[in-house]
């Protein structure tokens, strides 16, 4: 299954575009899929933004499917404008047209069946697939026993060329091509047949999709001559590969747009780095939904494929979570919490997290991140302290022992009167309130967590914790 969004224009059938998910029952990276979107959405053309399912394969839709498209589009803030197009309600025209190419010889039944359908792949050579291109139907066998496809008889000389405007001019021999099946043997359409005819139906006069579609475009714009319809007009966009190299696969990278979601990454850090990958605007990074808009061009899309770069979103995702309404996030922590974390974190600690959130959000990454640090430092009434050893001396763990006044003016003079530094003592307070050696102030913790809980922190952490390393000074 797999779904495309088209825009149309309002009283103008000149220009509208197709752009296509290439989503494999979900909505991935596959394809670079936002050069695509902003092209569709651009401000320069009035337009409506409409989606359409392609689920004529039968065994590969799901309703399941379907949501987790519309919640990853949701997610990103793409809404679509009016019902959603559904090609296999289309069925019966695109069965109608497909007899009216057999009725004009232009088609043909196809009764081979799939183990030798198999056998002729292996072989490499898809000449043979034509076997019933020219033949008569066996008189010996009654039709309705002998199972059979219909298959468009594409040219077998000659050359097809294709004027796209990311790749310029591309040609393939027709030998290399094949005579594909428009009709399964069930009379259900196939893709490559029926969203020829759904565009065509809709106005599509732009098709912007995945250069993995290249070899398709030639075999359907025969469809386009054979139906005497205009051809539209193409743009091939480089896939997204991941970092070394390789085409995206769930076994070396995330591809699900939810994968994201649920690591932390906001939407519009998302839309802003799948944006990037593969176009430019000058030396801008950060580029909002807006800005993409009004600064798209397919001019600006390269021919190689991008490279999937973690640090790169990770960095781009942390610039949007600084820029966030404090009170967004913490909403947004909530939402990623599990039932566990959320029964440790009391309600009057809730106020504690906004009271530190900004101070938080600048050492987060992700949202996960920062719900994590949420949860250490306010969850439980206790942080977590994970196996690392801290190392201390022994006058900074006889401090910690000997300590009184939890705040900002006690502590700086308690820390003057033992003869020691702040910065010998700050990483071991950091780690006692908040079992992170990263953190913001640990004055500033300290007047969220209170005078009781930051003396009880300390307290446990010197009792709970198996990990301390006591530096003695060699006399």
């Amino acid at each position: 299954m797999k779904a495309s969004i088209l825009k149309e224009i309002n009283g103008n059938k000149e220009i509208s575009n197709s752009f296509e998910i290439n989503n494999k029952n979900r909505l991935d990276l596959e394809s670079n899929n936002f050069n695509e979107i902003n092209e569709n959405t651009n401000k320069s053309y009035k337009s409506n933004f409409l989606l359409r399912i392609e689920d004529t394969d039968i065994q590969r839709s799901d309703e399941k499917y379907i949501k987790a498209i519309l919640e990853g589009l949701s997610w990103l803030g793409l809404d679509f404008d009016g019902e959603i197009f559904f090609q296999s309600k289309q069925k019966e025209i695109h069965i109608k047209i497909a007899h009216e190419l057999l009725e004009k010889g232009l088609a043909y039944k196809c009764y081979l069946s799939k183990s030798e359908v198999e056998e002729i792949s292996k072989t490499g050579d898809k000449s043979l697939l034509r076997k019933w291109r020219d033949c008569k139907e066996i008189e010996s066998s009654p039709k309705e026993s002998r199972k059979y496809v219909i298959r468009f008889k594409m040219p077998v000389s000659g050359k097809a060329i294709l004027n796209d405007s990311v790749r310029g001019k591309v040609e393939v021999n027709y030998e290399e091509l094949y005579d594909f099946v428009i009709l399964r043997e069930d009379m259900t359409p196939t893709y490559l047949f029926a969203c020829v005819i759904d565009d065509h139906k809709m106005g599509i006069t732009n098709v912007v999709r995945g250069d993995d579609h290249l070899i398709n475009t030639f075999s359907q714009n025969e469809i386009y001559k054979s139906m005497q319809w205009d051809i539209p007009k193409y743009s091939h966009i480089p896939l997204i590969h991941d970092e070394d190299g390789k085409k995206l696969s769930k076994r070396n990278s995330a591809v699900d747009i939810n994968d994201y979601k649920r690591m932390g990454i906001l939407p519009e850090a998302m839309f802003n780095y799948l944006i990037r990958l593969g176009w430019s605007h000058g030396n801008d990074e950060i580029i909002s939904v807006e800005q993409a808009i009004e600064w798209f061009s397919l001019n600006g899309i390269g021919k190689s494929p991008a490279r999937l770069n973690m640090d790169k979103l990770l960095h781009i995702n942390s610039h949007y979570i600084k820029k966030s309404d404090d009170d967004k996030l913490v909403d947004l922590i909530k939402d990623y919490l599990n039932d566990k974390e959320k029964s440790g974190i009391v309600p009057k600690n809730w106020l504690m997290i906004k009271n530190a959130i900004s101070e938080l959000k600048i050492r987060s990454k992700t949202v996960q991140e920062l719900k994590e640090m949420c949860v250490n430092y306010f969850g439980y009434n206790l942080p977590i302290y994970k196996k690392e050893t801290i190392s201390m001396s022994e006058e900074v763990h006889r401090f910690l022992q000997n300590w009184n006044a939890f705040d900002e003016e006690g502590l700086r003079r308690e820390i003057k009167e033992s003869g020691l530094k702040l910065k010998e003592v700050a990483h071991a307070i950091r780690y006692a309130f908040t079992g992170s050696q990263v953190s913001p102030s640990i004055f500033h913790i300290m007047s969220i967590l209170g005078p009781e809980l930051s003396k009880s922190r300390v307290s446990n952490f010197l009792t709970m914790s198996d990990n301390i390393e006591i530096q003695r000074k060699n006399i």
